[in-house]
């Protein structure tokens, strides 16, 4: 039995997962914190954490009850204050694990609140010797300095016995006020808490890997957050094998690569894989590739391979189930269109009928030469070859992906990619495979009508020739998930009827009668 503690890779026999699982946080056991999230990806907040947890093998338990997705607020039990710093080291979307003091509708109950935490337990960490200070948080607002210097001394009466120190200091008391979103300045908070910091999240990371500063950059790289998001949902890990099967300039393999992961990408685009070869505007680089992103961060040793080939038609022979965690983002068709490998259909050009009459535009057929011999065909193709590229529908790339993953990833990877979608998503659109099992579907809001859904699976049970080969997915929404052609359609659909709009509105001027109500704004605004 091979499995995983923390970042541990243990081996032993098969009583070992029974001996893990006796020490395993059972709900109400461990320590309650409160886990503040940023404000904003708020579908995507609990997801990451719950994965992060799985990653480092500690056991993670909330109420869902609790948890609304307009409040970045989540009160969690983890097994210790090292836990929250294991989760924070690499969560881009938690501003922090706090252990809360008190808690009120109001800084009067928040007093109330703060007698009724042990006295003592304050003393042990504000001890004479430890440095501290204090900090305020607000969500919806921002204090200037006065106010802010009001409200720390509403805590005098704390046993502050220790110094006060900026930077760095043992104690970090944040004053939180749950305010909302979109409050006016007299608004009161909703809710108030006192509480001591253990744990800060790392959006630091964002930064660093932020495309401002990345050598080779494509028209559909992904951003730093959304590129560390999937990383997490992946489980990406050290030594866990990645894949993306549209790698194109590999921006979402370079942080499972920064995390330790083995990398490998595939793309039906040899030219991305390759490069350019022409100097830059950017002084001193040249050759920029896939490649050099990873040489730039000093993660190439974690770059297995790149792959030119086609995912409708991947070359993979091998029939063990290797790949720990399947990264990508399709293409459907609004920055880049899918292509896979195929024969145009030629039309037969059309000969004009010529009079014979006309001796200068007779037919010469006869006259023709008879063509050169040309060498026998053998069927292998040449070293410069490039096979010609059809459309690749999305419908059918997602099936070739379900199936991809069904087959190729282990049972416990994960494949999460991005599902393009409509303002008419409908569950039943979601592509299903027996072998995968959902573990969270979160959309993001592109447009007023554009979406795009991250959904991540997990593999359940193993592939069986005999009951998977021959399936595909269900037959999903044509309209919902060709988003290009939806999107262009329904453009044009609704300018047709400004259009006729305009139209109704001019002929009821010239008989004087009320004009009809005018197209929304900001759909026009939109749709243009």
């Amino acid at each position: 039995v091979v499995v995983r503690v923390g970042r541990e890779r243990m081996e032993g026999p098969p009583d070992l997962l029974q001996r893990l699982a006796s020490t395993a946080v059972t709900p109400g056991d461990g320590i309650e914190m409160l886990c503040f999230f940023l404000g904003h990806r708020s579908t995507f907040r609990v997801p990451e954490l719950e994965s992060l947890a799985k990653i480092f093998g500690h056991k993670l338990t909330f109420d869902p009850a609790t948890h609304a997705l307009e409040s970045p607020f989540l009160r969690v039990r983890l097994p210790s204050e090292a836990a929250a710093h294991d989760i924070s080291s690499r969560s881009v979307l938690i501003k922090g694990f706090y252990e809360v003091w008190g808690e009120g509708k109001d800084y009067d109950d928040l007093m109330l609140s703060l007698e009724k935490y042990p006295r003592s337990k304050m003393e042990d960490t504000l001890k004479p010797d430890a440095t501290y200070k204090f900090e305020i948080d607000a969500f919806g607002r921002h204090y200037p300095k006065e106010q802010q210097q009001a409200i720390m001394n509403r805590f005098k009466h704390l046993p502050l016995r220790g110094r006060v120190k900026l930077n760095n200091p043992d104690v970090v008391l944040c004053i939180i006020e749950d305010i909302g979103e979109h409050k006016t300045v007299d608004d009161p908070p909703r809710r108030v808490f006192l509480a001591r910091q253990i744990a800060l999240g790392e959006r630091r990371m964002i930064e660093k890997l932020s495309l401002k500063s990345r050598n080779y950059l494509g028209t559909t790289s992904m951003s730093s957050e959304w590129s560390l998001i999937m990383a997490n949902m992946g489980l990406a890990r050290p030594d866990v094998l990645v894949f993306d099967p549209f790698v194109g300039t590999g921006s979402l393999l370079i942080p499972p690569a920064y995390y330790g992961a083995k990398t490998m990408g595939a793309d039906i685009d040899i030219m991305v894989l390759q490069g350019r070869k022409k100097p830059t505007t950017k002084k001193g680089y040249r050759g920029m590739s896939v490649v050099s992103n990873f040489e730039q961060y000093g993660v190439k040793s974690s770059l297995v391979d790149l792959l030119a080939c086609d995912q409708a038609c991947y070359p993979w022979r091998i029939r063990n189930e290797f790949f720990d965690a399947i990264i990508c983002d399709p293409p459907y068709g609004v920055r880049a269109g899918g292509k896979k490998i195929g024969k145009k259909e030629k039309k037969p050009k059309e000969v004009p009928d010529v009079q014979e009459s006309d001796p200068k535009k007779r037919r010469i057929d006869d006259e023709t030469p008879t063509p050169a011999v040309q060498p026998p065909q053998t069927g292998i193709p040449s070293e410069k070859h490039i096979p010609q590229c059809v459309n690749y529908e999305v419908a059918e790339m997602l099936d070739d992906l379900m199936r991809f993953a069904a087959r190729y990833l282990d049972v416990g990877g994960r494949i999460v990619y991005w599902l393009p979608t409509t303002d008419l998503y409908e569950d039943a659109d979601l592509p299903r495979h027996p072998c995968l099992q959902v573990v969270s579907n979160s959309e993001h809001k592109m447009t007023k009508r554009l979406r795009r859904r991250l959904v991540t699976m997990e593999k359940t049970i193993r592939w069986d020739h005999a009951a998977h080969d021959s399936y595909h997915i269900v037959s999903t929404n044509h309209m919902n998930i060709n988003v290009g052609d939806y999107y262009l359609r329904r453009g044009e659909f609704e300018g047709k009827q400004r259009k006729k709009a305009r139209e109704e509105k001019a002929q009821a001027a010239s008989k004087g009668e009320a004009p009809p109500p005018d197209v929304d704004e900001e759909e026009e605004e939109d749709t243009a």
